[in-house]
């Protein structure tokens, strides 16, 4: 009974020694020398400022405050330009770390090096002897470092300070480069204005919001609203104006003397025909109803036929050709996502739909799935796809109106990717007219190859920015 206490007491004092040294290899990341392990490279020369930084810096020991998350653990020497980019979007901490990562702002490197040098400095502060070449060298630059033991203990505070840069460090490691996963390419510039070509721009008065849609044929041509000018500019694949498609005088009004349009979204089938929807015609502004109206239009603006959906609208409203058929797809009103099928036969049909033909063709929320006629896309997310395409490998790209999420055959996620990271805040600061701060607001479009084509604008003109993925967001 006596040996075994004495046994157990050596087996508790070993272990109390091996937590006190584990301790302190923890702090200590580098390659080597035992003293911890890291997925990158962190020999090289130390920066100037990296030297500067810990030389200068004021320690309080244990009562140093952590902010998890916080704009504190950005490397201070790139305060100010990080900073820049975190207001630009109006967001700071776990997200706004991820935004920065993600569109290259700072390498992932960088921020690896300076949370490892913050995580070695409280060990430093106690006097930690380094086995590490390269913290030997990097501390003994800076002159309060005083190496004095092997072993040192803890506070709880610096325990948990630990913790919380360890969770930096996942959220940097766990975070895809957007730059890597995409080449952008500007494919269509055309300039603010009436001319050929040209787009008219004045904002929704309510919300200074410049308003339209696009879409693409499949022989590559891009159909943009101009709603203003009332009227469709179609460019070529190669950017080149090629002609402006009359938007049908049902689709217009008259707003504070001067004629405008509502054009919710745009489609073209594969024998040419465009499809323009809207929930404000001049026939239902006139009357006081309400529902969705879809036009059918040729290539030259003739009214072909149209689809009045009595009492419900859908927004955003996308079209989709499938089964010979197209439909159109949509959070509809009365909170249903489905893609209604098109059928016209008449002119200035009137459809009463009820939930059941929504919900045929509705987003399974429960089973994941999308499901366009006989066609069934299984999606791997919870959310609400509203614009979604899917190669013929399976691949799908689907976009929920904040985020573009790329899944293979199976259905498993391999990246989500935030709009935001695709392309510059909506927000244009320029003044146009007695405008301020105008913003472009248009659904995005992704072809069959899963490209992704945003439209985008500046002070001069509205621009297409075509985004191809690499292999590598598939991994």
């Amino acid at each position: 009974m006596f040996n075994r206490k004495i046994s157990f007491l050596l087996v508790l004092s070993f272990c109390f020694l091996l937590g006190m040294a584990t301790k302190a290899e923890v702090g200590s990341v580098g390659k080597g020398n035992g003293e911890g392990v890291v997925d990158f490279d962190l020999t090289g020369e130390w920066t100037q400022k990296e030297i500067e930084y810990f030389q200068k810096k004021e320690y309080v020991g244990d009562k140093e405050r952590y902010t998890p998350y916080s704009i504190d653990f950005f490397p201070p020497y790139l305060k100010g330009k990080i900073k820049e980019e975190l207001e630009k979007y109006g967001i700071i901490g776990e997200n706004g770390l991820k935004e920065i990562i993600r569109e290259g702002k700072v390498s992932k490197l960088e921020l690896l090096r300076y949370y490892n040098l913050l995580r070695d400095e409280i060990y430093a502060r106690k006097g930690f002897v380094f086995r590490n070449s390269y913290l030997k060298e990097f501390f003994g630059m800076v002159n309060w470092y005083k190496p004095t033991s092997k072993e040192i203990a803890l506070t709880g505070r610096e325990e948990r300070n630990l913790k919380v840069i360890e969770e930096l460090e996942e959220i940097v490691k766990n975070t895809k480069v957007v730059s890597g996963l995409f080449s952008k390419q500007v494919i269509i510039k055309a300039k603010w204005g009436e001319g050929p070509g040209e787009f008219a721009l004045e904002p929704l008065p309510e919300s200074y919001e410049y308003r339209t849609s696009f879409t693409i044929d499949a022989d590559g041509n891009v159909y943009i609203v101009d709603p203003n000018n009332q009227r469709i500019n179609v460019f070529s694949k190669e950017g080149i104006f090629a002609k402006s498609i009359p938007i049908p005088e049902q689709l217009i009004y008259t707003y504070k003397d001067e004629k405008t349009s509502l054009v919710e979204g745009i489609g073209i089938d594969k024998n040419g025909s465009v499809y323009l929807p809207s929930s404000s015609t001049s026939a239902l502004l006139t009357s006081g109803g309400s529902g969705e109206v879809v036009f059918k239009i040729d290539a030259k603006g003739k009214v072909l036929d149209s689809l009045t959906f009595k009492g419900y609208y859908v927004s955003p409203a996308i079209f989709y050709e499938s089964d010979n058929a197209m439909y159109l797809w949509g959070d509809w009103e009365g909170g249903i996502v489905a893609g209604m099928p098109l059928e016209f036969g008449g002119k200035e049909r009137v459809i009463q739909i009820n939930f059941k033909q929504l919900r045929d063709n509705s987003f399974d929320r429960y089973k994941k799935s999308l499901n366009l006629g006989s066609r069934k896309i299984k999606i791997n997310y919870d959310g609400t796809p509203v614009v979604f395409s899917e190669s013929r490998n399976s691949k799908v790209v689907f976009y929920d109106g904040r985020n573009f999420v790329f899944q293979d055959s199976d259905g498993e996620i391999k990246t989500k990717i935030n709009n935001r990271s695709l392309r510059p805040p909506k927000t244009l600061w320029f003044t146009y007219k007695e405008y301020k701060g105008v913003s472009v607001s248009a659904w995005p479009y992704i072809d069959s190859n899963l490209n992704i084509y945003c439209l985008d604008g500046t002070s001069t003109h509205l621009q297409v920015v075509k985004y191809t993925p690499t292999e590598e967001i598939w991994k």
